[in-house]
């Protein structure tokens, strides 16, 4: 059964790297984001922040376009990248991968989990999300997923610091409402788990790639890895093993049956993985 609701579900999966995974409820029927993304609880500033966000949408929705309600069905969302979360905050999903589908017969069930301390200044922070998004609205990559057409103010996350001993203000959603940046300029993914990870120190070089690219990472002990390229829709492309030695560790960029285009490389070790955007063109 379609459901009538504004695409808030869309809004849940953006916020920056994590140091423990979340686990999604499966007996969650409540339709987007839980809590709201316009209702996420305040962050105090040196205080450490804990907070799991449930996700939950069917194949098929309803939304308000103009006056009028239309039906979407959603095929797939990745998240690529975000920025202006306050510094010290940590995000991950509990797919390392980023990209969840819907059929119609399972809907689509996830979750997100921010962490860590900020210090940054007290107010609300506009998060810009950049999603590759599969629906029948509306397909492909938006470096800002707020311009998305009929859709966009669904991407909207607000994000707020308190002090220690003030309360929490409440959510300005207005277009002229006064938002905070964040100090440092962190956007990119790395991994699902940043503190206990033992990947380190992984770069693709050169990028945008060449059939001549490397890959480098660092690894704490001598064991097994797996490499993994999958495509915007999260595809799997190549999935290969590997044994890496404690240490720096360099592998050729398997490009040869690559068309040039966007791709993301993970590397896994066990429950670690580190995932890496990169642009091919030959």
């Amino acid at each position: 059964m379609k459901k009538l609701f504004t695409l808030t579900f869309l809004s849940v999966f953006f916020l920056i790297e994590l140091n423990a995974q979340c686990t999604p409820d499966y007996t969650n029927t409540r339709l987007g984001l839980y809590p709201l993304g316009d209702s996420i609880p305040c962050a105090t500033q040196g205080t450490a922040y804990d907070q799991t966000i449930q996700i939950y949408s069917p194949d098929s929705v309803s939304i308000m376009f103009g006056s009028s309600p239309i039906t979407v069905h959603v095929y797939s969302i990745r998240i690529d990248s975000i920025s202006n979360l306050p510094c010290g905050l940590n995000y991950g999903f509990d797919r390392a991968d980023r990209t969840y589908t819907t059929t119609p017969t399972v809907p689509l069930r996830g979750c997100m989990k921010i962490s860590g301390t900020t210090t940054d200044p007290v107010g609300e922070y506009l998060l810009k999300v950049s999603a590759t998004i599969s629906t029948s609205a509306a397909s492909g990559t938006f470096a800002d997923a707020s311009t998305i057409p009929g859709l966009g103010s669904s991407f909207k996350i607000f994000f707020r610091v308190k002090g220690s001993s003030s309360a929490c203000a409440p959510v300005d959603t207005g277009a002229f409402a006064p938002h905070q940046t964040a100090t440092c300029k962190s956007n990119d993914f790395t991994n699902v788990n940043m503190i206990s990870n033992p990947l380190a120190s992984f770069q693709i070089i050169p990028n945008p790639a060449t059939d001549q690219s490397i890959v480098t990472f660092t690894a704490a002990s001598n064991d097994e890895y797996e490499t993994i390229i999958t495509n915007g829709i999260g595809e799997v492309l190549s999935h290969e093993k590997m044994m890496a030695s404690a240490g720096e560790n360099e592998i050729s960029l398997a490009t040869k049956n690559l068309t040039n285009g966007i791709y993301f490389y993970t590397i896994k070790n066990g429950e670690n993985s580190m995932t890496k955007k990169f642009i091919l063109s030959k």
